[in-house]
């Protein structure tokens, strides 16, 4: 039982219990008094429990995540657990087309699957989640299997890909905000650490990823941590 709930049936029982005390002269003016008390003492408890509850679902509540099995994931060649809670997410982009709406986003995750899968030889597409521009949140391996999304980082972060280039586009609100309540869904969930640490792609690898437009945004959100987290030589690249 919750303390909330405890709290909720405790309380105002004793309040009760303290009206049965009322001297016998005044028992009546007691009893109104005491039956205002408790009713607005049982109305607190109960509007304190159901705002709690609501803040501790919404975020989860509040997105849309389409399965593999609605968009038809292909099965996986292979695939290692992660190990869990995760310290870091990684945002990143597909440089594919974009898309606005859910058939167009389920074709285009498709082809990255098939890409994958066939050209690149990994196990399963890359990324954990991935951000359609309809504002739905997409499953890729999910939350507990490793990604191929960021070498070094697999097995120690969260990919999250929004899907099209953000190079010189910016990505609309929708996207943003429902790839932080799913971050913060992530939290609450116990997949992540509280506060984790986010970066972008080109923070742990060799790109440009996520895009110019889309690396300037996270950069304001509150969780990012800025700067290369590995000594890489990319003056290759």
């Amino acid at each position: 039982m919750s303390q909330t709930l405890e709290k909720t049936l405790k309380f105002p029982s004793f309040v009760l219990y303290l009206c049965s005390k009322c001297d016998s002269h005044v028992s009546f003016r007691c009893y109104r008094a005491c039956k205002m008390w408790f009713s607005a003492s049982l109305l607190c408890v109960l509007l304190q429990s159901v705002v709690s509850l609501k803040d501790d679902s919404a975020p989860c509540d509040g997105i849309e995540i389409v399965s593999r099995k609605e968009w038809r994931a292909r099965a996986p060649v292979r695939f290692k657990e992660l190990k869990l809670p995760l310290n870091h997410v990684i945002i990143q982009h597909t440089t594919s087309y974009p898309c606005k709406t859910k058939p167009q986003c389920i074709r285009n995750i498709q082809f990255i699957q098939d890409y994958h899968l066939d050209y690149k030889g990994w196990g399963d597409i890359a990324y954990n989640f991935l951000i359609g521009g309809d504002g739905r949140v997409y499953e890729g391996v999910g939350w507990r299997i490793v990604g191929s999304h960021s070498i070094n980082f697999n097995t120690l972060s969260l990919g999250i890909a929004f899907i099209g280039d953000y190079s010189n586009v910016v990505p609309s609100q929708k996207m943003l905000n429902a790839t932080l309540d799913l971050i913060e869904c992530g939290v609450q969930e116990g997949y992540l650490r509280p506060r984790p640490e986010i970066h972008g792609h080109r923070d742990v690898a060799c790109t440009d990823s996520p895009g110019n437009k889309l690396y300037a945004i996270i950069r304001q959100w509150d969780n990012y941590k800025g700067g290369r987290l590995t000594s890489y030589d990319c003056s290759g690249f």
